[in-house]
């Protein structure tokens, strides 16, 4: 409980912060057609499954000229023939369901 108290006070003192440095409204109208500026792009971050990244190349059009997604779990079932070369039959279950993948990401 005492935990919990100093993480709700931090929580609350960010808060504060983060107000204080909010000058506009964050809830804006964005345009129906959002146009990316001419160039390439990069990004990855970490989430529970993985590091999920993308690359897009922009030639400042509407739609992307390149679209390119890795998503967080793709290493997690690329790695399952590897660990199940050798697993006995009456592990298999607890062994797939101890490695975290999103189902879609298997037809990639």
């Amino acid at each position: 409980m005492d935990e919990l108290d100093v993480s709700l006070q931090m929580i609350a003192e960010l808060a504060a912060r983060c107000n204080d440095h909010v000058a506009r409204d964050i809830n804006v109208l964005l345009p129906k057609v959002l146009r990316v500026p001419e160039g390439t792009y990069e990004h990855s971050m970490e989430t529970p499954l993985g590091i999920a990244s993308w690359f897009l190349v922009s030639r400042g059009d509407k739609l992307p000229y390149k679209l390119k997604l890795r998503p967080a779990s793709l290493h997690t079932v690329l790695a399952l023939p590897v660990v199940l070369q050798r697993a006995q039959l009456k592990t298999l279950g607890q062994i797939v369901s101890s490695m975290p993948f999103v189902a879609g990401d298997i037809d990639r």
